[in-house]
């Protein structure tokens, strides 16, 4: 009963002021941006950069009266996807800001404790959807997508016209026919397919490396450029 009560406000103050996960979306931008970066040469730089947005964060949120718990409870989500993406050589986001070393662990505890506000829950919710899996990295696995489903519904309860279902169905007609015939395929001579396939996966490979190469230094730009504050 206390959550559908949360729900009902939650709605109404959407339509009053931004909600909490989209002061997120510079942030979230910059993680996007991240991914395509193979390799971070200048650390210090870089965290200059992220404190920069997350104080720019906490300053509109602050603007548009959130609450210091539901803005810290959300900025601890968005530390604990920085430095899993970032992967510090030292001194992670969450030691210099929340003074803890198991952000991959309180994550999910917060969320749990949150669970009732979906200004915050949105936000632990697109963290994982960007890619955070903190204590799951490596175990457990079924049991994050449990999780990120949960979330999901939970939201779509409390904002069923914000959280609309983007699900669709994948059709069977996308995968081969495993009853065709295969006698056509043994006609075929094997060196020229062998040597076909070794020319498009040259093509491929060049192609690959050069779209990520540009996409790496598009990524590096687009760091570089975010203001400083």
């Amino acid at each position: 009963m206390a959550h559908s009560k949360r729900g009902r406000s939650d709605q109404k103050r959407e339509g009053e002021k931004k909600r909490l996960a989209e002061l997120c979306d510079e942030i979230f931008t910059v993680m996007v941006q991240l991914e395509k970066l193979r390799e971070t040469e200048d650390f210090d730089f870089l965290r200059m950069k992220l404190n920069s947005i997350l104080r720019n964060f906490e300053n509109d949120a602050k603007d548009v009266s959130y609450e210091h718990e539901e803005i810290e409870n959300a900025k601890f989500a968005l530390i604990s996807m920085m430095d899993e993406k970032v992967n510090w050589t030292q001194q992670p986001l969450q030691l210099e800001h929340f003074n803890t070393p198991n952000a991959g662990e309180e994550f999910f505890e917060r969320m749990e404790k949150v669970r009732g506000n979906s200004q915050v829950l949105e936000v632990f919710y697109l963290c994982l959807s960007l890619g955070f899996k903190g204590k799951y990295q490596i175990y457990e696995q079924e049991k994050l997508k449990y999780i990120i489903s949960d979330a999901y519904r939970d939201l779509r309860r409390m904002l069923p016209e914000r959280m609309r279902d983007r699900s669709a169905d994948l059709s069977t007609h996308a995968y081969p026919d495993e009853s065709s015939p295969t006698e056509s395929i043994r006609s075929i001579p094997f060196w020229p397919l062998f040597a076909s396939i070794l020319v498009i996966g040259l093509l491929f490979y060049i192609g690959f490396f050069m779209v990520a190469s540009n996409a790496a230094n598009s990524a590096a730009e687009f760091i570089r450029n975010i203001p400083l504050n």
